[in-house]
């Protein structure tokens, strides 16, 4: 089935139905909210010219009949000629008090007569499509793409992204495609069509040569994304005697900064300029070294610079360690660790009380697991008592990984788009992911927020997310917490096992977060490191396709006929560290929403009231957090869940979606909003 979101039918608008008529009380006391919500498209205004819909005849009619009759918004030509209006922000990602630029318009999937749903970036270009309908239930389809300014047509593609065509494993062929910027085809089922459009980004060697005949730029496709990722670190760029250590959108490094590898805020341009950042490897002279087995290890360092650029090779060994207490008490204020270093031994950088900023690759720590205890190449032990370290900076070497979890790279993406816009951010573990239909939330809320969910996996800490979006946070913003209750999901110093397995897409995210909160940061990055080599890769603008825009899973969900059971007796760990946190969000005007999440209803009959009552008080000492649900409300049949406790089928998200919507219109109103 297609992802249908923009504009629900069917199905769908069946859903929508049911879900007005369970929160009616609420929707009376928004009017405002019900009226913006009867537009058919909550991310802009699609206009139709009924002169050019199709003629019907009778007999046509009668052939169709048992499919729903079309929506005249839907059949015919439309143009989506939605401008975005500029918004004046005091405040940006990483707390400088400038105002954030316009992000322009999103990723849309437009549905189009009864079968064809089409995939597009609304911020490189404009669509006109007509519908012309045949014998039976064919439908003729045509697109028309006006691209605008700078912004590059890639063509149509039928079935799958032509992006996706660089992804291995079990994803949808391409079944048809077009170069001619007006395309049209013959459907009578359900079709996925995307106008595959990319962006360029421009590389300047800065004082460094290109190499191996590398191209100086490229192109990136945003068809899925706002926002690129620019070239990792695989050899295009050389200087003797330096090390490149990042992109900056000016040549004197006063831009935008962004790894090598991560993902930079575009802010809706067709292209850009990016300038190599080098710094100047540090003389053989200053270290102390030590050489086995073909590798050196360095013992010590003797310099006084501020800036120490760890070489790759020393006495013409590469460098592969770093000893215990190397650089102990040194007055440096950044270091760059090659990315020929393997291990970096306890205590290596100990008291170096001046040392705010490290930078590090990706490409070789290691881990390693023993009866007597864990190993790791790297780890938070080496900067003991660096009291000013606030910023590591990971560049990359290697790309996305082509796993499941690569569909994380979406969330942040629309996060840094939506910086400037009203927004209702979904933080959970998986059971967020599978428990959502953020168009019914959309649909409901009147288009007026841009809803992200950032639903990902409960063996990572919840800190991470609250510590993420606390920096994009603006007046008017709704954080909705649904967590499934354990350890990491309410908050824990420890990152959790798969806290890299879902940041692979920009490891720039550190630069949002404070380091401070989290015990093993760099021991669970080591742990991440050592399983790279053996990964498969692909393209950072691929994106799987049972993802939509939101960040909700799309894939078909069915019950498995499994039943589960419910445990609710967990503290909150890093009860301090959270509280700083929402403190922060509230501080800048946003909300931070409770609500269970979804529940198996044969799972809780084993289950005291007492103890979900008593998990919920837990919830709301935190002070900022409102808890919206009642409990009872988020308990479910068992067939609404698909393969776990926490994973439900698309009704069960349906249905979940529409009670929660409930939920925050009526708290809207009781707060007055």
């Amino acid at each position: 089935m297609p992802i249908r979101n923009q504009k629900p039918s069917g199905r769908k608008r069946r859903a929508f139905m049911r879900f007005k008529k369970i929160c009616a009380f609420a929707m009376a006391m928004l009017m405002m909210v019900l009226l913006a919500s009867c537009g058919g498209n909550p991310s802009g205004t699609e206009t139709t010219d009924p002169s050019t819909v199709g003629t019907e005849t009778p007999e046509e009619t009668q052939d169709t009949a048992g499919t729903e009759p079309p929506d005249t918004g839907e059949t015919g030509s439309g143009t989506d000629t939605t401008e975005s209006e500029p918004q004046e922000t005091t405040g940006s990602p990483g707390g400088e008090d400038t105002p954030r630029p316009d992000t322009g318009l999103g990723i849309e999937y437009l549905e189009i007569g009864d079968y064809v749903t089409l995939v597009y970036n609304a911020g490189t270009c404009e669509v006109e499509y007509e519908v012309e309908r045949g014998l039976g239930s064919r439908q003729t389809v045509t697109l028309t793409a006006q691209m605008k300014d700078g912004f590059l047509f890639d063509g149509w593609t039928v079935g799958n992204a032509l992006v996706n065509e660089r992804y291995n494993g079990h994803r949808k062929p391409i079944t048809g495609r077009s170069d001619e910027l007006t395309y049209s085809f013959e459907v009578s089922s359900d079709t996925m069509v995307y106008l595959n459009s990319s962006m360029t980004l421009v590389y300047h060697a800065n004082g460094g040569t290109l190499s191996g005949g590398a191209s100086d730029r490229e192109t990136y496709s945003l068809v899925f994304y706002h926002n690129p990722n620019t070239r990792p670190e695989d050899g295009s760029f050389v200087r003797d005697g330096y090390t490149l250590v990042g992109y900056n959108t000016k040549a004197d490094g006063t831009g935008e900064a962004v790894s090598l590898g991560g993902r930079i805020q575009a802010f809706g341009a067709a292209s850009l300029d990016l300038y190599c950042m080098w710094e100047e490897n540090t003389p053989e002279t200053d270290f102390t070294y030590e050489t086995s087995s073909g590798t050196a290890a360095i013992t010590g360092y003797t310099g006084a610079s501020e800036t120490v650029v760890i070489p790759q090779s020393l006495g013409g060994y590469p460098v592969t360690r770093i000893e215990e207490g190397a650089f102990s008490g040194s007055g440096m204020k950044k270091v760059v660790i090659a990315q020929t270093v393997s291990t970096v031994a306890g205590g290596a950088f100990a008291r170096c009380e001046n040392l705010e900023t490290v930078v590090l690759f990706d490409a070789s720590f290691e881990a390693s697991y023993e009866w007597a205890g864990s190993s790791y190449g790297i780890s938070d032990e080496i900067f003991t008592d660096c009291d000013n370290l606030k910023d590591i900076r990971i560049n990359t070497v290697y790309a996305l990984t082509n796993t499941w979890q690569s569909y994380s790279a979406g969330n942040l993406d629309r996060l840094m788009w939506a910086a400037n816009k009203k927004k209702v951010i979904i933080i959970g573990g998986s059971g967020a992911h599978y428990g959502f239909e953020s168009g019914i939330l959309d649909e409901a809320l009147g288009g007026e927020y841009e809803i992200i969910n950032f639903g990902e996996n409960a063996n990572i800490t919840s800190l991470l997310y609250f510590d993420l979006v606390e920096d994009f946070i603006q007046e008017g913003d709704i954080v909705l917490w649904t967590p499934e209750p354990g350890e990491l999901t309410l908050g824990s110093t420890s990152c959790g096992y798969r806290f890299w397995d879902f940041r692979k897409s920009d490891y720039d995210f550190l630069k949002y977060l404070d380091l401070s909160l989290y015990s093993d940061l760099l021991s669970s990055f080591s742990n991440y490191c050592a399983t790279l080599p053996t990964s498969n890769f692909t393209s950072f603008d691929a994106q799987l396709q049972s993802v939509n825009q939101y960040g909700d899973d799309v894939s078909t969900r069915v019950w498995n006929g499994q039943r589960h059971s419910y445990y609710f007796n967990y503290s909150l760990e890093a009860e301090d560290a959270l509280a700083s946190l929402v403190s922060s969000i509230t501080e800048k005007g946003g909300s931070v929403y409770f609500s269970f999440a979804a529940m198996q209803r044969s799972g809780m009959a084993n289950v005291q009231e007492a103890e979900v009552l008593a998990f919920e008080e837990m919830i709301e000492s935190v002070p900022g957090i409102i808890s919206i649900s009642d409990y009872q409300d988020c308990i479910y049949d068992d067939d609404c869940f698909y393969d776990s406790a926490w994973h439900m089928t698309n009704e069960g998200a349906r249905e979940r979606t529409e009670q929660v919507a409930k939920d925050i219109l009526a708290q809207l109103a009781k707060e007055g909003k």
